[in-house]
């Protein structure tokens, strides 16, 4: 895996343990059991990147998702328009609760 990747969102199911990391490439990695422990030092980190590599790579499951032929996820092209890792999940936390 390439960790200089940037990583754009991720998104983290409890119920299923499941924690996907979308990056600027467009891959997708799907990491399983994963506790809430690990995602929120994921995102209390200053750099997700360094914590993905420190933190979730080696230690879960994982499976890559193929990117789309067309290149686009249907989500924003314009990564200056995305939320930063740390603003999705600190507008996420509530939810879980």
């Amino acid at each position: 895996m390439t960790y200089a990747e940037t990583i754009m969102s991720i998104e983290y199911d409890p119920d299923s343990r499941r924690l996907t990391v979308a990056f600027d490439s467009f891959r997708k990695i799907v990491f399983y059991d994963v506790p809430p422990s690990a995602r929120e030092a994921i995102a209390d980190a200053p750099s997700p990147e360094d914590a993905f590599a420190t933190k979730l790579v080696g230690k879960f499951a994982w499976t890559e998702m193929a990117a789309p032929e067309s290149g686009n996820l249907g989500g924003t092209s314009n990564p200056d328009s995305a939320r930063s890792v740390s603003e999705a999940f600190k507008s996420d936390r509530g939810s879980e609760r």
